[in-house]
């Protein structure tokens, strides 16, 4: 296993998460200066917000119920931790929240768990740019109405890749819910509009994931799992000590996870169970030494 090829991935994808999501987060009239009121202009169905760019950004439909959700929960932290700590959390978790949805897709692919075998991020066939679902989407055991096979079948007569991609990696997040609630979420969770990933851009996350880590290192080595948090939270730990040292505070509720957290390796596993509760067995059973 490549670890530091791990840390190097992992460190990257964090921030790259974050300013990315800050991004998104801005078009909803989020930002670090404070929650947007929607434009003069906007009404029930269609709320605009000034981005500083040459249009505003338009939400309607269900954008504008997730946007609620998501300011409410971000107002609610505010009165407890002050603004600036609430939206700084909003950032990490969401970032997290994919870093730990996509790294764990990427485990399940490359070990051929998906029932249908069609891989989501990237493909069986070596040197293929388009991910085998994107490919055929038709083939996997998503459902779709009548209307989402009309687009589909659009994005695919237009070559508009990245549009079906993340219309099908969210329809995979959906489904995984099912089995993996704690990780994934259903149709409409706000954090689906935190983050639009291609599989194209060199410098996406999706190709580095696919493309920085030997795979290899993903067969069989649920460690990678580990070792890829560990390492995904180490620039905020070491900066957390530092803060604290400098300062003589105490741990905020919010860092208590990253900086505590560590992954044990496997051996280490073994050792404790060895000689703890393999020493009890062997001691109420003699006749098995």
């Amino acid at each position: 296993m490549d670890k530091t090829a791990i840390k190097n991935f992992a460190i990257w994808a964090r921030n790259k998460l974050k300013n990315e999501i800050k991004v998104r987060a801005g078009f909803m009239g989020i930002t670090e200066s404070g929650i947007a009121t929607p434009l003069p202009a906007s009404t029930s169905d269609i709320q605009y917000f000034d981005v500083a760019s040459s249009e505003p950004v338009k939400l309607q439909g269900r954008e504008i119920e997730m946007r609620r959700r998501v300011v409410s929960k971000l107002e609610q932290h505010a009165k407890e931790s002050g603004y600036q700590t609430a939206y700084d959390s909003l950032i990490e978790n969401m970032a997290s929240e994919w870093f730990n949805r996509l790294i764990a897709i990427r485990y399940m692919e490359v070990n051929d768990y998906f029932s249908d075998g069609l891989r989501m991020l990237s493909s069986v066939q070596a040197g293929k740019q388009d991910p085998d679902i994107v490919s055929r989407p038709f083939d996997s055991d998503l459902e779709f109405t009548d209307a989402e096979k009309i687009q589909i079948n659009d994005w695919m007569d237009h070559n508009k890749a990245d549009n079906l991609f993340r219309f099908l990696l969210l329809k995979r997040c959906n489904q995984l819910a099912e089995s993996l609630p704690g990780l994934f979420e259903v149709a409409g969770d706000a954090s689906e509009f935190f983050l639009r990933l291609g599989f194209v851009e060199k410098d996406g996350f999706v190709y580095k994931l696919v493309h920085d880590i030997d795979e290899e290192d993903w067969k069989d080595q649920v460690q990678i799992i580990g070792w890829m948090y560990q390492y995904y939270n180490s620039e905020f730990k070491d900066q957390t000590f530092y803060e604290l040292k400098k300062t003589k505070s105490k741990v905020k509720k919010e860092q208590i996870a990253p900086v505590t957290q560590l992954f044990t390796p496997d051996w280490i596993v073994r050792y404790m169970v060895e000689n703890s509760l393999g020493r009890i067995w062997l001691d109420g059973h003699p006749d098995k030494i």
